[in-house]
């Protein structure tokens, strides 16, 4: 049985991983020759262009792991049926579900490999890619936080989180109605706590505004500068523990917390397509027969995984739009094709 499991592994592995390096590289390809000239023009150095692809490379795999584990895993069942070494393991008395069980080893290898790939390296390279291309470009723009009755409006955020240029306070009742605001020309965090600088306070009442124009003045309970960082980042560049904690805080940005939701419960099903890819793949585990073989297997293997693909990124979008929560729209797409490839392989096995 050992024998048999380093074999699948190792006709499964090998063009999975021939696949996905082939993608890859036409990605990163395709990436290098949308962005060699603004690479060179803003910094002149060849090294940059390297680094630029370094940067994008954990990402670009990340997200091509399902796809390629598809293909590949259909193209490796499809040779051991062409070379009838299916045919010669189910005369033996080696069930269809039992095959599959062969795959399993390589499965939860590719599994692991995907989770830590999702959470740990893909974010981490996406914000670094950010730190050093964004500033290149002047990107930006302005950014919103809101907490309990309070919108704050940011022009610019540094780096570290810890200078704010161009803020606006807002204050509402509990109905919406504005109370007032203030401007200032820009924030500092020292020691703990935020200071503004050439503010101007707006009160509303019945008998009209008052303004209050100050240097400085303390910005109590706001937000530490790494939360202002992760509330501005798009979630794909956040890890599950990041994401678990920006549901936790008070503060929280333009975004609906359905976004956070969905994207936190899908770093942990996401890595589970794998086995959703392997199983589809199963259904060309037949021998030469009546129903057309193992091709016949292989485009209906095709055809269910793309599939998944497209069902998956729907339900995806529609639990970052609230409209289904968020544990419905991660695990749906991944029950219902589970069930579909297991029905196709109870249904070979008769």
């Amino acid at each position: 049985m050992i024998i048999l499991i380093s074999y699948f592994g190792h006709v499964l592995g090998t063009r999975i991983l021939s696949v996905l390096l082939a993608f890859v590289a036409l990605l990163v390809l395709m990436d290098l020759i949308d962005n060699i000239e603004d690479i060179l023009e803003r910094r002149g150095n060849v090294a940059d262009v390297i680094l630029f692809a370094t940067y994008r490379i954990p990402t670009i795999v990340e997200r091509l792991i399902p796809l390629s584990v598809l293909i590949g895993s259909t193209m490796g069942i499809l040779a051991l049926a062409t070379h009838s070494e299916l045919i010669i393991l189910r005369a033996t008395g080696m069930s269809a579900i039992k095959v599959v069980t062969l795959m399993a080893p390589i499965c939860l290898l590719i599994i692991s490999i995907h989770f830590f790939l999702a959470d740990r390296i893909a974010p981490y390279s996406q914000q670094a890619f950010i730190d050093w291309w964004e500033p290149l470009l002047n990107r930006g723009g302005i950014q919103w936080l809101r907490s309990d009755g309070s919108l704050v409006r940011i022009s610019e955020v540094s780096q570290d989180g810890r200078t704010l240029l161009g803020l606006s306070f807002f204050e509402r009742d509990e109905s919406g109605r504005l109370l007032g605001g203030i401007t200032a020309a820009a924030a500092e965090f020292n020691g703990g706590n935020w200071q503004l600088y050439d503010t101007k306070e707006t009160i509303l009442s019945k008998t009209g505004p008052e303004i209050i124009q100050m240097p400085t003045k303390a910005w109590l309970n706001g937000p530490d500068p790494q939360i202002i960082l992760n509330l501005i980042a798009r979630p794909e560049q956040l890890s599950k523990n990041t994401l678990g904690q920006i549901l936790s805080v008070a503060w929280s940005s333009t975004a609906d917390p359905s976004v956070y939701s969905t994207e936190l419960i899908r770093r942990s099903v996401g890595p589970l397509t794998s086995l959703v890819m392997m199983l589809i793949a199963a259904s060309t585990i037949r021998g030469q027969n009546r129903s057309g073989g193992p091709q016949l297997g292989a485009a209906v293997a095709l055809g269910l995984g793309l599939t998944f693909l497209v069902v998956d990124g729907m339900f995806s979008a529609l639990g970052k739009a609230a409209v289904l929560t968020p544990f419905v729209a991660a695990w749906t797409p991944l029950a219902v094709f589970v069930g579909l490839s297991t029905f196709f392989l109870f249904r070979f096995e008769k």
